[in-house]
């Protein structure tokens, strides 16, 4: 009859033991001191030397065709084709990546090609397994994107050619 008793009581016991450590938990979490207002420092420019001086030659090459937002976010140019928990994955793997500069008409602001200029962090693999997955975002989207090799200089004349292919985008007239 005693373990009847406790055979009816099991569940709510066990409910209770699994809230008692959840609390805990809660408690412990909760204590620990939280530093609210960190400071921060300017990182002083928004492009490395290298950038700027890709910067300078692209926006000789586009002119006036084409608008160039620095370091875009890819959450921000590419959207998921998915729905439910695939969507929000989905957006996860963009979420937190960015391409070096995006062309965008500057009438209308939309979209041309994206470029990224590639050092020789790119020959790392998990760096070649970030760079094939942005490859294949940007494939999926029908959006161009360019690949530079960093130089010491650039010869805008040749990015222009580069940037020539891309369909429809008319990025130099």
């Amino acid at each position: 009859m005693f373990t009847a008793a406790i055979e009816a009581w099991k569940p709510a016991i066990m409910v209770f033991g699994v809230v008692a450590v959840l609390y805990i938990l809660l408690q412990i979490l909760n204590s620990r001191p939280r530093r609210k207002n960190y400071e921060y420092k300017s990182c002083g420019t928004i492009l490395t030397p290298a950038e700027q001086t890709f910067y300078k030659a692209l926006k000789e090459a586009v002119g006036e065709t084409a608008g160039i937002s620095l370091k875009s976010r890819l959450a921000d140019i590419l959207q998921p084709d998915a729905k439910g928990k695939e969507h929000h994955a989905a957006f996860c793997r963009i979420r937190s990546k960015h391409v070096d500069f995006l062309l965008y008409d500057p009438v209308t602001f939309q979209i041309k090609a994206a470029i990224e200029l590639d050092d020789k962090s790119h020959r790392q693999p998990k760096r070649k397994q970030r760079d094939d997955f942005v490859n294949h975002a940007f494939q999926t989207a029908d959006i161009p994107l360019h690949r530079f090799k960093v130089q010491k200089q650039y010869d805008s004349q040749q990015i222009t050619e580069k940037l020539e292919p891309t369909e429809n985008q008319n990025i130099k007239s």
